[in-house]
């Protein structure tokens, strides 16, 4: 499987259902179930809307991922839509960057050395 190949059809696809429901779907989900969600960046409680039903210790962000607070955790998580875009675009970026500098290597390693 090319997994570039993947995450670009994803990203695309993200890119073209914006405002479809993936964050309404993913709320539905997890309603009344023992889960942490994964958002980009928490909120302010005036701009809470879909998720001021959740508890604010049941969110939590990819910074505080980062800072290793899955360590203990022992639930399901669940991604939000904003963290799947992000995800896949920050992805796809990485691989062609790397593909741009292993490119530029081959070329240096096939061109004649001047003296």
């Amino acid at each position: 499987m090319k997994i570039e190949a993947v995450l670009k059809e994803l990203g695309h696809y993200y890119d073209r259902t914006r405002q479809v429901g993936h964050s309404t779907s993913v709320l539905e989900g997890a309603n009344n179930k023992p889960n942490t969600i994964v958002v980009v960046a928490k909120v302010s409680s005036k701009n809470l809307g879909m998720w001021s039903h959740i508890r604010a210790e049941n969110i939590i962000t990819l910074e505080q991922i980062q800072r290793g607070c899955l360590k203990d955790l022992n639930q399901p998580l669940v991604l939000d839509n904003a963290v799947m875009w992000m995800l896949i675009h920050e992805s796809l970026n990485h691989i062609q960057k790397y593909a741009q500098v292993i490119n530029n290597i081959h070329k240096m390693s096939i061109t004649p050395q001047e003296n």
